[in-house]
């Protein structure tokens, strides 16, 4: 009787629509914010933060079933039923909450299926952090029915997606407290190889499971005393939660420094492996240029204290400006990260990197306003760079 009822929901009842509007906000939030090209960690940090807005139409869509269920009378004509009151409730909540699983996991095989033909690596990490959104989105579930069951208002439905939505919001938030570790997506690292600790997805796991099971225990039960065996769990897992003194890990494998020669090297992350080659064809002209010259840059470096940082990528793994990509290059070639402060050292980056550009195609007009300079200049430039020397670098910039 259960799966039937389950399948029914799926099928027929908020189920089956809930999973494709699941699909479309885990895939639209993906799909505005590639950072995760390429990237199976990234790509799984990227569904995570999609529950930002999953978990608000997952809640509506438990208020909306409850309220249909009212509607129908049908809470009264089960209670006629042989079977608990539970049973029935239980079995609408694993179909919502089925339906919404389906739907983030239809939204992950459509990254996947851009991630996979250019990854450089897998790891494992990223599984933990997937597997946790299951029980964020059963306990936004039985917090839509928990409302809808107590609150039989029409208008409730989109009154819950607001409140969850503004209490997701709220976490995230620097008013929080310091309370950012309830909600399901705390923090901004979506990229590389930095994702939740094993410990964290754990707690975070123990944390959403106590609640969905309270809520529904609260909802269904009639000795609603019984809810306090999974709000202790609840409990006990957001207290471990908050006390752990670190919540974030690194993959090994995929900060691991690797370089790429193509005319020019490139070296950087693994992550980031497959956008090496078409980095490498954007630098090689610069570095021709300005190879043999004391102080200069031999290669491209991506990451740590000294490195420069991509720019925004495609789903596909292709640079999506490949033409402010060489421009960004051409700055860090020029300046090495700015390792020298002041105003002449900030001027004389940009004439030597408007002089990298020089006779490239396609590069006319990404740096203007500055004087064009020639190959004995940019020469003194960079000795004058290496020794963070102001004076010769004003004589250099107001020639």
């Amino acid at each position: 009787m259960t799966g039937r009822i389950i399948r029914t929901e799926l099928v027929r009842g908020a189920g089956g629509p809930l999973a494709l509007v699941v699909l479309a906000a885990t895939a639209g939030v993906l799909f505005t914010n590639p950072d995760w090209a390429g990237n199976w960690n990234g790509l799984a940090m990227g569904v995570r933060g999609s529950l930002l807005l999953s978990c608000p139409l997952v809640a509506m869509a438990g208020t909306w079933a409850v309220g249909r269920q009212h509607r129908r009378q049908t809470s009264e004509l089960l209670t006629i039923a042989p079977r608990p009151r539970w049973q029935p409730f239980t079995a609408s909540w694993l179909a919502l909450t089925a339906g919404a699983c389906l739907g983030l996991l239809a939204g992950w095989l459509t990254g996947g299926a851009f991630v996979l033909p250019v990854a450089t690596y897998i790891g494992l990490g990223w599984v933990a952090t997937l597997l946790a959104c299951v029980p964020v989105l059963g306990a936004s579930a039985a917090f839509g029915m928990l409302v809808g069951h107590f609150v039989p208002w029409r208008l409730m439905t989109p009154v819950t997606g607001m409140v969850t939505g503004l209490g997701m919001l709220w976490t995230q938030s620097s008013v929080s407290g310091g309370l950012e570790w309830l909600g399901p997506v705390a923090g901004n690292s979506w990229l590389g190889g930095t994702g939740y600790a094993a410990t964290t997805n754990a707690l975070h796991t123990a944390w959403f499971s106590g609640l969905a099971l309270t809520f529904l225990a609260v909802a269904s039960l009639r000795r609603r005393i019984l809810a306090l065996v999974p709000a202790a769990l609840a409990v006990a897992a957001a207290t471990s939660l908050m006390a752990l003194p670190q919540h974030w890990t690194t993959e090994a494998v995929a900060e691991e420094q690797v370089c790429v020669t193509n005319g020019a090297t490139v070296c950087g992350p693994r992550y980031q492996e497959h956008l090496y080659p078409e980095l490498a064809g954007l630098a090689r002209p610069m570095l021709d240029k300005i190879r043999g010259v004391p102080g200069a840059p031999a290669q491209i470096t991506y990451g740590g204290a000294e490195g420069t940082t991509l720019h925004e990528s495609t789903p596909a793994g292709t640079l999506a400006d490949p033409a402010d990509e060489r421009r960004a290059l051409a700055y860090w070639l020029a300046s090495a990260n700015y390792r020298c402060p002041g105003q002449p050292f900030s001027e004389g980056s940009s004439a030597a990197a408007r002089w990298l550009l020089e006779g490239i195609p396609g590069t006319e007009g990404l740096i203007s306003g500055v004087p064009v300079r020639d190959r004995d200049w940019v020469v003194r430039y960079y000795a004058a760079l290496e020794s963070c020397d102001t004076p010769a670098m004003h004589e250099l910039v107001g020639e």
